[in-house]
């Protein structure tokens, strides 16, 4: 990751309006009357299980037409000194860069979420 000296790097980029892309089908528990539903559970448990993400179902697999929206914060600067001997950065400071790189993301979705459609949503990292 650091492997030279490291240079200001911006949070990523949100995009808001990408859920509204492809109509999806999410089968979140196994009830449910018809055979469809259930298998449809069945599948995505096991891909959860086994990928450990699932896909969802989308009945009509091209893009609409939806407003896209990209946001981005400030640079996170980063210290020269970050890098330990041999130009690699320890475990602690990867570490303490990504929870700042996490803090920042989850600051600039606060910051605009109400201003695009999901202020009651809250932005979870994975």
């Amino acid at each position: 990751m650091f492997r030279h000296t490291p240079r200001p790097c911006p949070p990523r980029s949100l995009v808001f309006g990408e859920n509204e892309l492809v109509p999806t089908f999410y089968v979140a528990d196994g009830g449910g009357t018809t055979w469809l539903r259930r298998a449809l559970f069945r599948w995505q448990t096991l891909m959860k299980e086994r990928c450990g993400f699932v896909a969802p179902f989308a009945p009509w697999p091209f893009p609409r037409r939806a407003r896209l929206t990209t946001v981005t914060g400030p640079p996170i600067h980063t210290d020269g000194a970050a890098c330990g001997a041999g130009g690699v950065p320890s475990e602690e400071t990867v570490d303490r860069f990504h929870a700042r790189y996490c803090t920042e993301l989850r600051r600039v979705y606060d910051a605009h979420k109400a201003r695009y459609g999901v202020a009651g949503v809250e932005l979870e990292i994975v």
